[in-house]
């Protein structure tokens, strides 16, 4: 009777445990993915700093051969809140027509 007893606590310890498992792995898909998010937004950002970027699901010449939904820095300032601390405030333009 005690080695029933003990063979079935193993059973629920063991689907306990593999249940655990498949949580850890839908996390870690789920960190894969915001991971893969920031690692596009990165991208982008250095591409806005070289002024390179271009949006690639709209994309469009003019008749003068520019890109028309581009973004591009407008300008960079400092910002000051009410307890004296400065910010830096990135000014973005969005060329989408």
């Amino acid at each position: 009777m005690q080695d029933y007893y003990k063979s079935g606590r193993m059973l629920v310890k063991l689907a306990e445990a593999i249940g655990r498992l498949v949580l850890a792995g839908r996390e870690l898909t789920r960190l894969a993915g915001f991971t893969a998010r920031v690692q596009e937004l990165l991208a982008v950002l250095k591409d806005l700093n070289t002024g390179k970027y271009q949006r690639t699901m709209l994309e469009s010449k003019s008749s003068n051969g520019e890109y028309h939904n581009v973004i591009k820095w407008l300008s960079v300032c400092s910002l000051k809140d009410g307890k004296g601390s400065t910010y830096d405030a990135f000014f973005l333009n969005f060329n989408c027509y």
